[in-house]
């Protein structure tokens, strides 16, 4: 149970980055609703497996998915949401070092979970859900023997587009992210 935990939260945060990359090379995408920045985070994804294929080094494709990862999730919201109220009673120094340290974390888990491509591939529901100022837009994760993975992305408009403030795989919210953000922001402030 923990390693399936751990293994959706990578996707996830792996789905995040490439988002990033892709909506850095397709930024009208980006603009045009809720899907365009999980459909160019998909296309990152999809480079950054060919990538690690092709032996390019774990750094250049996290260098590869960070800035996607930084146009397709508000990281801040997303931890915010994860750590509760306590974010509000740290420093702006230390939020600034949880911050950072959240986003390499998060740019790191989805290199390592899509480090290889053997006939994967991505599909974007064209349905749209709607809560309130939220979106949902389902996703699925299609290995080359047809199984699938689910994943929802919660997407809220911001000033600079429609951005990730969650992701729930096969309809559930790992529980195991949480802990790892929490372990982040206590080594942080250690």
């Amino acid at each position: 149970m923990v390693e399936a935990n751990r293994r959706t939260l990578m996707l996830a945060a792996l789905g995040i980055a490439i988002a990033g990359i892709a909506a850095e090379k397709t930024p009208a995408r980006a603009e045009t609703g809720p899907a365009a920045p999980i459909e160019a985070l998909d296309d990152a994804l999809l480079e950054v497996m060919k990538a690690g294929d092709a032996g390019a080094p774990f750094g250049r494709r996290c260098a590869m998915l960070a800035p996607v990862i930084d146009q397709t999730f508000d990281l801040e919201t997303v931890l915010k949401n994860s750590i509760g109220s306590r974010w509000e009673s740290l420093a702006p120094e230390a939020k600034a070092q949880v911050l950072m340290k959240f986003r390499r974390y998060t740019v790191a888990t989805y290199v390592a979970n899509f480090d290889s491509w053997s006939g994967q591939s991505f599909r974007v529901s064209p349905d749209i859900r709607t809560s309130g100022e939220e979106a949902i837009v389902q996703a699925e994760i299609v290995k080359a023997d047809e199984s699938c993975t689910m994943l929802n992305y919660v997407m809220r408009q911001t000033p600079s587009g429609w951005k990730v403030v969650d992701v729930l795989a096969d309809g559930a919210v790992s529980r195991l992210a949480s802990r790892n953000v929490s372990a982040l922001v206590e080594g942080a402030l250690a």
